[in-house]
């Protein structure tokens, strides 16, 4: 209770002393809520804006920001979607059976809200959206990778981890080897 009073004392010397940046947070808010671009609903922003955000995970930023080519930008997303797909399929045949389905849910939920907020975002402003996706990251990895791990043969599935790092770990050298180097890629411009 005393918390709850030094939290409103606070808040309304804030208001008082700072009233200014109350206005400017208040404006930020509205319009990052209940404002939309011109273009927002119609088909051809929505089919961009849809496109950007699938294809940023691996595709789209992919292409532009390393010069992966094309069939590499389609086909890294895809896969990652199939993954996400059968990882669904086997919550949802799991979900009474495991213990452990409710941290599932709660990835799923994470990286379905961070979508959301992307997609809520594009329909805002035009910059690109893919970079707001990063914090899915993790999330994202988790269900497209568990969902490869859950099809695999039982007798094959504990050897999946090293399968994907040697993968990841070979396309990187291969970028390397062949200098294309990302802008954003530290461990090489060292």
């Amino acid at each position: 209770m005393i918390s709850v009073g030094v939290v409103l004392v606070l808040a309304g010397l804030f208001y008082f002393l700072f009233p200014q940046m109350i206005q400017a947070a208040t404006g930020e808010i509205n319009w990052r809520l209940f404002s939309l671009r011109k273009n927002a609903l119609t088909y051809y922003y929505l089919v961009f804006i849809s496109r950007q955000i699938i294809q940023t995970y691996w595709g789209e930023v992919g292409w532009l920001a390393v010069g992966l080519p094309g069939w590499i930008s389609v086909f890294l997303p895809i896969s990652g979607f199939i993954g996400a797909v059968l990882s669904l399929r086997s919550l949802l045949r799991s979900r009474d059976v495991e213990p452990a389905a409710r941290y599932w849910v709660a990835v799923w939920l994470t990286a379905l809200l961070t979508i959301l907020v992307v997609a809520r975002n594009g329909l805002t402003t035009g910059a690109t959206q893919g970079r707001f996706l990063f914090p899915a990251i993790g999330a994202l990895s988790l269900l497209m990778v568990s969902g490869w791990y859950n099809i695999l043969p039982e007798r094959h599935q504990h050897r999946f981890p090293l399968f994907v790092t040697i993968f990841m770990v070979g396309c990187n050298l291969l970028l390397w080897f062949t200098g294309v180097i990302p802008v954003y890629y530290q461990l090489f411009l060292d």
